[in-house]
């Protein structure tokens, strides 16, 4: 009988919860209206809308510019093989 009194002492001295505090982690309770306000807000969506036109405006300044070049090479290579017909047609 002394045997189970110490264990059970024992045991109770083991299993007894650590005596510390522990900071409890705070939750809010769910979406409030003011969540997001930056991302929704009018001014925010019509700069993101503002730097998005510039963009896709300066890529197609972009392919016009391209275009053009490929269109003056195109011109240059018709000039001369009409020169060079034309030299043929002399003979």
């Amino acid at each position: 009988m002394s045997l189970l009194r110490v264990s059970t002492s024992a045991l109770a001295r083991v299993t007894k919860a650590p005596t510390f505090a522990m900071a409890a982690r705070g939750y809010a309770d769910g979406p409030t209206d003011k969540a997001g306000a930056t991302a929704s807000s009018q001014g925010w969506s019509k700069r993101e809308q503002a730097q998005e036109n510039q963009y896709v405006q300066q890529a197609e300044k972009e392919k016009l510019e391209k275009l053009r070049a490929s269109i003056k090479k195109q011109r240059e290579h018709l000039d001369d093989v009409e020169n060079q017909l034309n030299n043929l047609d002399k003979k």
